[in-house]
């Protein structure tokens, strides 16, 4: 996933899994981590913190928006996409059921 999003960073955590162990553990030293963390927990720390931990104020800054524009009474029962779509759409939630079962 993380290579759809940023191909450099993919290829710099996949170069960080072939590392010479002495240069793994002066990295490690370096950025901080555990003399003891495993490569597979390095790299899966790392695509959390870019996937995850890096864009959460540009998700709260959608949402924030989000919900100063959406007006109250749209979004009352509104508990996931499907409810959102309806509101929307004015549709009633079984509608798009039903339209894709006559396709």
């Amino acid at each position: 996933m993380l290579e759809q999003h940023d191909t450099d960073a993919a290829q710099g955590l996949a170069a960080v899994l072939s590392l010479p162990q002495l240069q793994y553990q002066e990295l490690l030293q370096v950025e901080g981590h555990p003399s003891n963390t495993s490569r597979q927990a390095y790299v899966d720390q790392a695509v959390q913190q870019l996937l995850v931990h890096d864009v959460e104020w540009q998700y709260q800054a959608l949402r924030q928006g989000f919900y100063t524009v959406m007006d109250r009474q749209v979004r009352v029962g509104v508990h996931s996409g499907v409810g959102l779509q309806c509101r929307v759409t004015d549709q009633a939630p079984w509608q798009q059921y039903w339209d894709a079962l006559k396709q």
